[in-house]
């Protein structure tokens, strides 16, 4: 929602894929920089101005979506915005300790919540 100005749009799409549910997040802002695309997801790597973020973001996001055993990744170009791509999986079998029952319904409540 930062890199997109007033004007932009963030579209939200959730499909089933098979046995996984795919969530896709995309923007008409400005785009991430090819030589950035690969650095997102590190730790502590931001374009922003000091102060005006961690680089903690996406890095965070990526280590909780392959914990449930999903992925998370990105495409963009310069001027066209940029797409990511969360994947996971419709049942969690016991992922880490996390069990069906703590997570029930995930997918229909995170659908639910963008289809109103």
């Amino acid at each position: 929602m930062q890199a997109v100005n007033s004007a932009g749009t963030i579209t939200i799409d959730a499909e089933d894929v098979g046995e996984s549910r795919l969530v896709t997040v995309s923007d008409t802002g400005p785009g991430i920089a090819r030589e950035n695309l690969d650095k997102i997801f590190e730790p502590f790597f931001t374009t922003k101005s000091p102060g005006q973020g961690t680089g903690l973001g996406l890095f965070v996001s990526r280590g909780i979506v392959e914990k449930l055993g999903g992925s998370l990744e990105v495409a963009s170009k310069i001027g066209q915005g940029a797409c990511f791509r969360i994947r996971l999986p419709k049942h969690l079998n016991g992922a880490d300790g996390i069990t069906e029952s703590r997570a029930e319904n995930w997918d229909e409540k995170i659908t639910s919540r963008f289809t109103k």
